[in-house]
């Protein structure tokens, strides 16, 4: 993890209790390891996602995946902490520098699904709109107008996809 880096960790919330271990998850998408690539994790769940929606999204993920560059490692972590609270369970971290993403599989199958699907987008985008000023700009122009059209209500259910560009992109996906 990049934690000799404050603040550059995008952390995904867990959504559910954790549990001691999920199996499931551990067989179905890990294949029993302890990590697995971009590429396998994004097979996975085109074939077997719990849900059409993130198959269709982990096929459109594999189909738009450059291929060089963000072939990123997915790392196993049951009960993942946050970098920045040891006291808060995450669902997945996406880490830059590294360019590496821990899961907490204690979760169910369709978190782990969701949130393995968050930190990928995360790979694919963070270090494009680290670098290109342009595409910042434009990515917060877009907050902008959102938070003009939002309700209060919107604005808080949405507060995490709001907090920066990163997330902002990552929770569009």
């Amino acid at each position: 993890p990049d934690t000799d880096v404050p603040g550059m960790t995008y952390e995904a919330p867990a959504e559910e209790a954790v549990v001691a271990n999920n199996e499931e998850v551990i067989q179905e998408i890990f294949h029993g390891e302890t990590s697995v690539d971009t590429a396998d994790a994004l097979n996975t769940i085109a074939e077997n996602g719990t849900n059409e929606m993130t198959r269709v999204l982990a096929k459109a993920m594999l189909a738009g995946m450059p291929t060089t560059g963000h072939n990123m490692p997915i790392n196993s972590v049951p009960g993942l902490v946050s970098d920045q609270d040891a006291n808060k369970t995450i669902g997945g971290a996406y880490y830059p520098n590294s360019h590496s993403i821990d899961i907490n599989t204690a979760l169910s199958k369709y978190a782990v699904e969701k949130i393995i699907l968050h930190e990928i987008s995360h790979g694919f985008t963070v270090r494009h709109i680290n670098n290109n000023p342009a595409a910042r700009a434009k990515i917060t122009a877009l907050m902008d107008y959102a938070k003009g059209v939002f309700t209060s209500a919107q604005l808080e259910r949405f507060k995490y996809q709001m907090q920066n560009e990163e997330e902002f992109i990552a929770g569009a996906l």
